[in-house]
């Protein structure tokens, strides 16, 4: 019994990493193939308002409706708009469905959240959350899990203020949102080692992260 439930968290880190590993892979996969072929995707998206709110939909639904991820197709909006609009559209994109994401928790709780996702990731992300959750602990959290099922987890789990969660929201989101939209730009070698770093990154939070949490701010 003992050991079967210390292969669940093993198994989870795993899975966490594999994960990172190929959303990794796709963001360089589609900075590649946009930088030799942007002719060819400028050809079928729109290049104009409605594409930008199309693609700010997109972000929107990616963390409402989880778990689909469009952070890999940063690097396409960099090669459509330039890396200074394609910081700005996910941006916004990540703020307004976080938002919603956690107005959706706070107000209505386990049995409508449970509608959009699935309930064992955010109880695992509730690890990770203080009961007395501040703004200090919201924006780390936030840096290193920029969406999806973090925005769920701090309704449902946390009595964090509103207010507070979007001043800490915004902060941790903006600085991601900067930088791998101007990464998109970089050539693929200097993409693949910087992000062989955010992963090895990624895994000693994940190994790691038990307890790192557990205090008051």
């Amino acid at each position: 019994m003992n050991r079967n439930n210390s292969k669940k968290p093993s198994g989870r880190k795993a899975g966490s990493l594999v994960w990172l590993a190929i959303t990794a892979i796709l963001f360089i996969s589609i900075s590649y193939f946009i930088q030799t072929n942007k002719e060819l995707f400028t050809g079928w998206i729109v290049n104009g308002i409605l594409g930008m709110i199309s693609y700010i939909l997109l972000h929107i639904t990616a963390i409402v409706i989880a778990p689909f991820s469009a952070f890999p197709l940063i690097s396409l909006a960099t090669g459509i708009w330039g890396w200074k609009i394609a910081a700005l559209l996910p941006f916004i994109g990540w703020l307004l469905g976080s938002t919603f994401a956690f107005l959706i928790a706070r107000k209505w709780g386990v049995p409508f959240v449970s509608k959009f996702i699935s309930l064992k990731k955010v109880h695992h992300l509730q690890e990770s959350l203080s009961e007395t959750a501040g703004f200090w602990n919201i924006l780390f959290l936030r840096i290193l899990l920029p969406g999806d099922y973090l925005s769920y987890a701090l309704g449902l789990f946390t009595p964090i203020s509103f207010r507070t969660y979007i001043l800490a929201t915004t902060i941790g989101l903006l600085p991601f949102a900067i930088g791998y939209s101007y990464l998109g730009t970089f050539n693929i070698l200097y993409q693949g080692i910087f992000m062989a770093i955010i992963v090895a990154i990624f895994a000693v939070f994940i190994i790691f992260k038990k307890g790192l949490f557990k205090k008051n701010d």
